[in-house]
């Protein structure tokens, strides 16, 4: 994605995610998230067109409705460390994106704690 603001890479985050979860066949989605400014901006009935991340917003929006059941959740990040286990391995591997169909051994722990 290039350099961008926080919450525009929360944007890309959560389309990103959503888009993956759907190729894969997955249409009851609950999604966590620390960025509650996002799922106000995603939930909000107000004209986002201005908004230079508006096209992340309604491509987000055109996901959803894809899905049978979804709802987006807010979360403390203290509540979701797994999370940022996970940023750090992703800073490890210099900007490759990859899909893990298992966890990495490092997160197991953490996963069990989180959930």
């Amino acid at each position: 994605i290039g350099f961008c603001s926080s919450i525009e890479s929360k944007f890309w985050g959560l389309r990103n995610g959503l888009h993956i979860a759907i190729q894969r066949g997955f249409s009851k989605l609950i999604i966590l998230t620390d960025a509650q400014t996002a799922i106000d901006l995603i939930n909000s009935t107000n004209d986002l067109s201005s908004r230079h991340f508006y096209t992340l917003i309604f491509d987000y929006r055109f996901l959803m409705k894809q899905t049978q059941y979804h709802h987006l959740h807010h979360t403390f990040r203290e509540a979701n460390k797994s999370t940022d286990i996970f940023a750090k391995i992703g800073l490890d591997r210099c900007g490759s994106f990859c899909i893990l169909d298992i966890p990495p051994a490092c997160i197991l722990d953490q996963l069990c704690i989180d959930n």
